[in-house]
């Protein structure tokens, strides 16, 4: 007898690396939410639900990150995140596993980008008084 937890779980996704679209390294981590809806599928159809949903979540961030570039990412998170949760949710559901939600708490850029992004904003905040003048 194995005894399953019916509650949301969370589950974190440590930072990992992953290059977007226009060919940006970046670090990010994200947070998982899920529940065992059918415990009997997540004990005999996987070995560990856990694990194995975290994993998914994981290889679905890297790969939907991989399609899209910095500003889209930054700028639609949330839309993102939930684009995520649809692909994992539907990968786990034959597990007897929904997945409620996924959120990225977190996306490193490296330090050469803030340093140019922070240039960028300074020609154009200079730009812009130009222009008031």
């Amino acid at each position: 007898m194995i005894k399953v937890d019916m509650r949301i779980t969370t589950v974190d996704i440590p930072r990992q690396e992953a290059i977007t679209k226009d060919n940006i390294p970046l670090g990010i981590n994200a947070v998982v939410y899920f529940r065992v809806i059918r415990a009997e599928d997540a004990i005999l159809k996987i070995e560990n639900y856990s694990y194995a949903t975290s994993q998914y979540a994981l290889a679905a961030m890297r790969d939907i990150v991989g399609g899209v570039e910095l500003d889209t990412l930054l700028t639609e998170r949330e839309r993102i995140a939930s684009e995520i949760k649809k692909v994992v949710d539907t990968e786990t559901d034959p597990w007897g596993i929904d997945v409620t939600a996924i959120k990225m708490q977190d996306i490193k850029l490296p330090a050469a980008m803030k340093r140019t992004m922070a240039a960028q904003a300074e020609t154009e905040r200079e730009r812009r008084v130009l222009i008031i003048k």
